[in-house]
């Protein structure tokens, strides 16, 4: 029977008398081995119970069994230097689980999975400070600031908490590969410190992808509504709480949904909702963002349809409008999360040398995320680096009035009050006008990227 605690399991066994083996000669004791609970037998007895219940990764018509020895121990004490000793919950496994299992445990794939790691590492952390360098520019120049950039800062923060929320999970599993080897029911370092903590890990990571998901809808959205409709009013309130509460609060629901009904069937254990994505409860996650992918597939074609209407309309070559149409398209891939198209739609090929490149070129794309968006939507961006150039320029301006200044008044400190005061007066009037200037460019809006 399946408990979340060694108290609980210990009650149940001292309410039906199996805490303590009270038969003649030697027997093991009653215990609790991270996810089921055992009662005490005789010695030199095995034991069936029926496999614990979670949906996709167990299958429950299969059974457990774990040996009391002639000694009065579990057996397998000597490999998890545990009392409870060993229990294999491999023979519960799926189908699906079970070859899922193979193949990681597989020398090929781990030499694949510990290449992808790497790339995925890189991947975050460059992503990490990309985004932060983008924020920093969106957030620092006000006059950037319109419908359609207040969105992309939307998505570049998903990817921003994403790229936050991964790092530390893998910090984690590392700390923890090193620190505690020999403790095998445990799957994170800081589950040691509190069993809520991985669920929790998971629970925030599933709700921010989703998130991420969600806001590249409303770009595709937003972007094709501007296309299709000219009389299309983008100024309206509205508008905006509609995309807030599609890329914020539609998750969240979702989310809060799935982990509930995690909560209730698994609880707070040791395997912290190992397998959660191969249970049919994930799909309230995963449907949400098919469709959206599926969506911004759509959108995507429909935006390059536009396009190739246009560029006809202008008389344009055809190589020049199949330049253009390309060009569309590799700029719109991560902004719509095209990117993301085969980790939504689960392909792997079979031959290792396909499933080694298209392993590294899903990772570059998925988790590079960051670096392009940043790249393509602010650092190369032509209104981005015009704005930053006016800024400074206009800041410069300023500065080298007021030194202009000073050194008027340190020359003209022994001459004529009357002149001084009218060169004062002149800078005055110079210093106020680009003030003017400067901060009527600050209120610009309606410079969308």
């Amino acid at each position: 029977m399946m408990f979340q605690t060694n108290e609980e399991c210990h009650s149940y066994l001292e309410s039906i008398d199996k805490l303590v083996y009270k038969g003649n000669g030697t027997g093991c004791p009653g215990v609790f081995d991270k996810v089921m609970c055992w009662p005490a037998v005789a010695a030199n007895t095995l034991i069936n119970i029926p496999c614990p219940n979670f949906d996709g990764l167990f299958d429950q018509k299969k059974n457990l069994t774990k040996k009391c020895l002639n000694s009065g121990v579990w057996k397998g004490i000597n490999r998890t230097n545990q009392p409870h000793g060993y229990t294999n919950y491999e023979v519960c496994l799926t189908q699906d689980s079970l070859r899922q299992s193979k193949e990681i445990l597989n020398p090929d794939n781990q030499i694949i999975l510990r290449i992808i790691d790497h790339i995925e590492i890189v991947g975050l952390v460059l992503s990490f400070f990309c985004i932060c360098f983008s924020l920093f520019i969106f957030g620092y120049h006000k006059n950037l600031r319109c419908k359609r950039t207040k969105i992309h800062l939307n998505l570049f923060i998903t990817i921003f908490f994403q790229s936050i929320v991964r790092i530390i999970s893998y910090i984690d599993r590392f700390l923890f590969r090193i620190l505690n080897p020999e403790l095998i029911a445990y799957e994170s370092q800081l589950m040691l410190f509190s069993k809520a903590i991985c669920p929790l890990m998971i629970t925030i990571l599933e709700y921010i992808q989703m998130c991420n998901f969600m806001w590249m809808l409303n770009e595709g959205a937003y972007l094709n509504i501007l296309l299709t409709y000219s009389v299309f009013d983008d100024n309206k309130k509205g508008i905006m709480i509609a995309y807030y509460a599609i890329g914020w609060g539609l998750p969240g629901i979702m989310v809060a949904m799935w982990s509930g009904i995690l909560l209730n069937i698994v609880g707070i254990n040791d395997i912290c909702w190992s397998g959660f994505y191969n249970w049919k409860t994930y799909w309230i996650i995963k449907t949400p963002i098919i469709i959206a992918i599926t969506i911004n597939i759509i959108c995507l074609i429909n935006v390059i349809r536009i396009l190739a209407s246009k560029l006809r309309e202008n008389r344009t070559s055809e190589i020049d409008q199949i330049k253009k149409s390309l060009k569309a398209a590799i700029l719109l891939l991560p902004l719509f999360g095209i990117t993301h198209i085969f980790e939504v739609y689960e392909f792997q090929p079979q031959n290792w040398y396909l499933n080694l490149i298209f392993s590294i070129i899903k990772a570059i794309l998925v988790f590079y995320q960051g670096v392009f968006l940043s790249i393509l939507y602010c650092f190369m961006n032509n209104e981005v680096k015009n704005t930053i150039r006016r800024n400074w320029l206009n800041k410069i301006k300023f500065k080298s009035k007021c030194f202009e200044r000073r050194n008027g008044r340190r020359r003209n400190k022994n001459s004529n009050g009357r002149a001084a005061i009218e060169g004062d007066n002149l800078l005055d009037m110079q210093m106020t006008e680009i003030t003017k200037t400067a901060y009527t460019m600050s209120k610009t809006e309606d410079i969308c990227i």
